[in-house]
């Protein structure tokens, strides 16, 4: 029902409809309403799903890692077999880095450690168990995509002691020796360094 009077809210002598059978407002002061209504309505359902998504993360920690880690394998194209028994297993190791074996501190944030690929995913590293340790944030990021190989050479917290742990269990997860994983470690290297070479000579050849 639409009328021409004094709008009930703003006063104004404007066509108006009728609300709820009682109240006459004007176009103008409905749209308002019900902007704020329709405001309120989504405020509320990203704040109970907002809720939700945060217990549930606290619930399955490793949830989202497992989740994050396949669907990069897939980009990536690699072998991904991580179950989440595999996440849950790395998320709930002792917070300790396996490259300088730092340890949490009571004054760490959540994202102070890490979960890295040894062999990284663009060299074509597995995301499987045996190809993943816990590492501080700092030894993560300086690591980057590069070969452990070559991090073990500029990084000194990285001990030969460490080096040798981290192929120890490579090998016992994975059921290869640590010949074979030296093996994989070494080829990664040479991955990394023919890509280096491959890379300054495309950017020589771009610049002559």
């Amino acid at each position: 029902m639409v009328d021409v009077t004094i709008c009930e809210n703003c006063s104004k002598d404007l066509p108006v409809r009728v609300i709820a059978n009682c109240k006459r407002i004007c176009d103008e002061c409905y749209a308002k309403g019900y902007r704020k209504k329709r405001a309120a309505y989504g405020t509320g359902i990203k704040s109970k799903g907002g809720a939700r998504a945060r217990s549930f993360r606290e619930q399955y920690p490793h949830t989202p890692f497992h989740m994050t880690s396949r669907y990069l394998a897939g980009k990536a194209g690699v072998y991904s077999d991580l179950t989440l028994e595999d996440a849950y297993d790395i998320h709930h190791t002792p917070d300790t880095c396996g490259y300088c074996g730092k340890e949490r501190g009571p004054n760490d944030g959540k994202r102070a450690f890490h979960i890295d690929h040894i062999i990284p995913m663009v060299q074509g590293g597995p995301n499987s168990r045996w190809n993943l340790v816990k590492v501080c944030a700092s030894c993560n990021s300086s690591k980057g995509s590069a070969s452990l190989a070559d991090f073990h050479s500029r990084t000194a917290s990285l001990t030969d002691d460490r080096y040798d742990a981290i192929i120890a269990n490579m090998a016992a997860m994975s059921g290869k020796s640590t010949e074979q994983v030296n093996g994989l470690l070494t080829q990664s290297h040479e991955f990394e360094q023919a890509h280096q070479r491959e890379r300054a000579r495309l950017m020589a050849l771009l610049v002559s």
